[in-house]
């Protein structure tokens, strides 16, 4: 499955009372549904990203220049792309790390956190297999 399309939005939509703090949040919508790091994105949810947040893990990519914003991960120094392709700094910023998720479903808005760094996946080749 590719990965979502995604475009800037002006702003986060919050629940009434929620205890986040938008200062410091730039949202993201999801133009067209994928699969990043083993999280699916539906079209019409919104990516909640606190900028300037350091650390590894997911984060959006902004192109310095023309372009899209795109996901991807930081890894120590390194910036990487959805496919896990690599990205240099002087085309691409990383605008923050992925925080939390907005979606509408049948109980009204729902933002949920997003964990930080996905769990390694459970490997096992056949041949080793018991």
């Amino acid at each position: 499955m590719n990965p979502p399309t995604l475009c800037r939005v002006p702003t986060a939509p919050l629940p009434a009372g929620a205890v986040l703090d938008p200062a410091g949040l730039v949202a993201f919508e999801v133009v067209r549904g994928g699969e990043f790091d083993g999280v699916t994105l539906v079209a019409g949810e919104r990516l909640l990203v606190r900028a300037g947040a350091q650390g590894d893990g997911r984060v959006v990519l902004v192109p310095r220049g023309h372009g899209r914003p795109t996901l991807g991960r930081r890894d120590g120094g390194r910036l990487s792309g959805a496919w896990g392709e690599p990205c240099h700094r002087d085309r691409w910023e990383a605008v923050g790390r992925i925080a939390w998720r907005a979606r509408v479903d049948e109980r009204g808005l729902r933002v949920e956190p997003v964990s930080a760094v996905a769990p390694a996946p459970a490997v096992q080749l056949a041949m080793f297999a018991a």
